[in-house]
């Protein structure tokens, strides 16, 4: 039987694929009363920047994240609430 010796090829990454509208979701987390949820989910990444920072200040921390559950943005609330 021959053996044969394979030769090295470079892997090749597969290309992240676009974010698709819809696909951007805010989450609350209160951490004094250890609860998270689901605020609402935006078809853009300003949009739900834009609804977290019209959010009034409280000791709630809100997280954005994308589709892949990547954070993409962060507002820290007060510590005292």
């Amino acid at each position: 039987m021959k053996k044969f010796r394979r030769q090295g090829r470079l892997i090749r990454k597969q290309q992240l694929q676009p974010i698709s509208k819809g696909e951007f979701g805010v989450i609350g987390v209160d951490s004094a009363k250890n609860t998270a949820w689901t605020e609402r989910h935006f078809n853009s990444l300003g949009d739900a920047k834009a609804y977290v920072d019209k959010l009034p200040i409280s000791r709630i921390d809100y997280y954005v994240h994308s589709n892949n559950n990547r954070v993409e943005y962060t507002r820290k609330g007060k510590a005292n609430g």
